[in-house]
């Protein structure tokens, strides 16, 4: 063996020195390729791919030779694979092929790599609420292809919108300018919901406007908290409450649950309609005022009275002397003798109010 190949094969690994430059090869008929042998010809590489150099003749007559680039000297047999560039400045490479007798160099080739640094990537992972969506997002590719890893969605533009309903883990196939192609990932963490419900109920005292009682029913873990909004601009942070309004009136209360930077809600439509039922009734003296027994239900200013009312009256022995399940405000006691009488009255089907009633002809 000639004493030059001998040293030879003590060279290090080869490190590549800086952007779209060149570096040039000599060699007995070389022929590039990928580490996959599927790409032969290849002009290109992409930091950090390997590039693999494949001397495909060797005569029975000329040894291996020497493939050098300052400062090292490798010792190529049949195939050489380069794996570690770095940098991209001007390099210089070549194989010289020696005769096995003479141990003289006999022939060398020369071909031209492009070496390219890549810069693409998916943007960085996100959080956001359940129910909510988002724009997955990436940069430096001339084309992109997404998928999730549950198969269930695909896309090939840059900032597609999703709305995971889970935690979602989505790979980037990308491909730039100059051919080169990377992957990379992008994960997409959902905030759990939070289990919103309570439950309500308005007192009456049949004179008043009813108040409001509420209990949340919520089942609660310890990064979760819930308050309650009643629609005219008072909140309460506690779990169960009462709250009294001010004005008749249609409320949507809502109790509103928070998890780290999410809030979730759940609301409901309740009517506060103020409730009167009289307790004397003049029908003999017919001026308007208290002719019949008249069941306010909702401030006029507000609300007109449509309320489905059930009335029964009955007399000082439990004796009905009365009964309408679509009461309609008419009743004034005729053929009846002034006195006091007993009422039930059932309001909407939510409210049973009883009571008594002087009638004075």
């Amino acid at each position: 063996m000639c004493r030059h190949l001998a040293a030879a094969v003590e060279a290090p690994g080869v490190t590549m020195p800086h952007l779209s430059s060149t570096f040039l090869l000599f060699m007995r008929s070389l022929q590039t390729n990928n580490i996959s042998f599927t790409a032969p010809g290849i002009r290109n590489i992409c930091i950090p791919d390997t590039i693999v150099f494949q001397n495909l003749v060797l005569e029975a007559n000329v040894m291996s030779g020497i493939l050098e680039m300052a400062p090292h000297k490798l010792l190529l047999t049949k195939i050489l694979f380069l794996t570690n560039i770095k940098s991209l400045e001007n390099i210089w490479v070549k194989l010289k092929a020696f005769d096995r007798s003479t141990c003289a160099a006999v022939d060398s080739t020369q071909t031209i790599i492009n070496v390219f640094v890549p810069d693409m990537h998916a943007g960085p992972d996100q959080n956001i609420c359940f129910g909510s969506s988002t724009n997955l997002d990436a940069t430096g590719a001339a084309s992109y292809s997404w998928t999730s890893t549950d198969k269930r969605f695909s896309s090939d533009i840059k900032q597609p919108p999703v709305s995971p309903e889970d935690t979602t883990l989505y790979i980037l196939n990308m491909i730039d300018a100059d051919g080169c192609t990377r992957t990379d990932s992008l994960q997409v963490n959902v905030i759990p919901s939070i289990d919103l419900s309570f439950d309500f109920e308005k007192v009456y005292d049949c004179q008043n406007r009813p108040y409001l009682k509420v209990k949340s029913t919520s089942k609660l873990k310890p990064d979760e908290d819930v308050a309650f909004f009643f629609g005219d601009g008072q909140s309460s942070n506690e779990m169960e409450t009462t709250h009294s309004y001010e004005l008749d009136g249609v409320y949507s209360v809502t109790l509103r649950g928070t998890k780290d930077v999410c809030a979730y809600q759940v609301s409901r439509e309740i009517p506060i309609i103020t409730l009167q039922i009289p307790n004397v009734i003049t029908p003999g003296e017919e001026d308007g005022l208290n002719d019949t027994f008249r069941i306010r239900y909702g401030d006029p200013a507000v609300l007109t009275s449509d309320a489905k009312i059930g009335l029964k009256i009955m007399d000082r022995w439990g004796v009905n002397v009365y009964e309408s399940k679509d009461y309609r405000n008419d009743w004034k006691g005729a053929d009846l003798d002034e006195g006091v009488y007993y009422f039930e009255a059932n309001v909407l089907g939510e409210v049973q109010c009883k009571g008594w009633v002087h009638l004075i002809k």
